[in-house]
């Protein structure tokens, strides 16, 4: 009978105690997610440039009020570090052509994650834009699409957290609609 009784208070506390290493793993090793989703364009693949230059303008916000004054220099200064890190083989710039890519856009949606609830249960907060790529010398918009940057844990909330996201949002956005530079020899 103890036995049973053990067993079964094992069973318990382990289908209890799941949830709560889930939550710890994800908490040690996530980062904040970006995805892109581009609005469909006349543009056809052979038309697209490469460009050895990407230029951050102050994005414009759509009204949203609980959104950080400082958001347009956390996102530029996150974007451009993000870009100054990547590695030749995903590299988004090349350095042959002297071409500028511009990047505006419009904050569209901010979501924090503050009350009891939210983290109790995993916090959720994005941020959205919609991004448009202008290439500099022609003015012409090279593509448009919504950008979105997400966390999903207590140690990366906050707005340098979204920016982050944002930023990887908008890196994936680019290699989506430009020309992307020949891969390095391996």
């Amino acid at each position: 009978m103890k036995r049973i009784t053990l067993l079964g208070l094992v069973a318990i506390l382990l289908t209890s105690v799941g949830g709560c290493i889930t939550r710890a793993a994800k908490e040690a090793i996530l980062s904040p997610k970006g995805f892109s989703v581009p609005v469909p364009t006349k543009l056809a693949a052979a038309q697209r440039n490469s460009y050895s230059k990407v230029q951050i303008e102050n994005f414009t916000n759509t009204g949203i009020a609980t959104m950080p004054a400082d958001m347009n220099q956390i996102l530029q200064t996150t974007l451009a570090g993000q870009i100054a890190t990547l590695k030749p083989k995903n590299a988004i710039l090349t350095p042959s052509p002297a071409r500028v890519l511009l990047v505006r856009g419009q904050y569209v949606y901010y979501e924090e994650a503050g009350g009891i609830l939210d983290q109790a249960f995993g916090p959720f907060e994005e941020i959205i834009a919609l991004v448009e790529l202008v290439d500099q010398s022609s003015k012409k918009v090279v593509a448009k699409g919504y950008c979105v940057g997400r966390t999903g844990t207590t140690r990366l909330q906050g707005p340098k957290r979204k920016a982050e996201g944002l930023a990887k949002a908008i890196i994936d956005f680019i290699r989506k609609s430009c020309k992307m530079p020949p891969q390095p020899p391996e």
